[in-house]
């Protein structure tokens, strides 16, 4: 983590103090700053929100979540970056309880004397899981992509299929143990 403070925090806080019991739609944006603070090095930027639905009553919270926007991440054949357009959903309960207990991803435990709930790790992890493994701009799928970086790329590899069926066809170059082989082959 780059900073030691938590102040920033206090932007996804979710304050449910003085709220009445029923629904209420809270927005926070994720900005490219939110992730200077954690250890993630595949997201260069963000153009993220999350809309919340918190239904609140005396005994829990329930938060209905939507992200919605794109992330700034390099693709995994062109490593240029491009913005990954995002869309999913997410839920949450808080229950009240005497004790604190974040450990399961889907209902936490927050002290009955609480004010607010802090949800920048969910946020977090929600936006890294939901990352695909595999990033590749959709203008390099369409073959529409005209960059340097693309076109290197591309000539590479071809340069490299060149390499390899130049290795396969000039037998002069093969191992003397593979040519023998091939003399057996060829003997049939």
């Amino acid at each position: 983590m780059r900073k030691d403070n938590t102040r920033w925090r206090k932007a996804y806080k979710l304050n449910f103090f003085g709220l009445k019991d029923g629904v209420h739609q809270l927005t926070f944006p994720i900005e490219d700053s939110f992730f200077e603070h954690f250890p993630v090095d595949h997201i260069h930027g963000s153009r993220m929100k999350v809309d919340v639905e918190l239904n609140k009553n005396d005994r829990h919270l329930h938060m209905q979540m939507n992200f919605s926007g794109s992330l700034r991440v390099s693709c995994d054949v062109s490593i240029e970056l491009f913005w990954l357009d995002q869309t999913y959903d997410a839920a949450l309960i808080a229950k009240f309880g005497d004790y604190e207990d974040k450990n399961d991803d889907e209902v936490w435990v927050i002290d009955r004397h609480a004010h607010d709930v802090d949800l920048t790790d969910f946020f977090y992890e929600t936006m890294v899981l939901n990352l695909p493994t595999r990033r590749i701009n959709p203008e390099v799928i369409n073959g529409e992509k005209d960059s340097d970086v693309y076109r290197a790329y591309v000539k590479y590899m071809s340069e490299q299929e060149d390499r390899v069926k130049d290795e396969h066809t000039d037998e002069g170059d093969i191992d003397p143990r593979w040519q023998a082989l091939n003399a057996l082959k060829k003997d049939k």
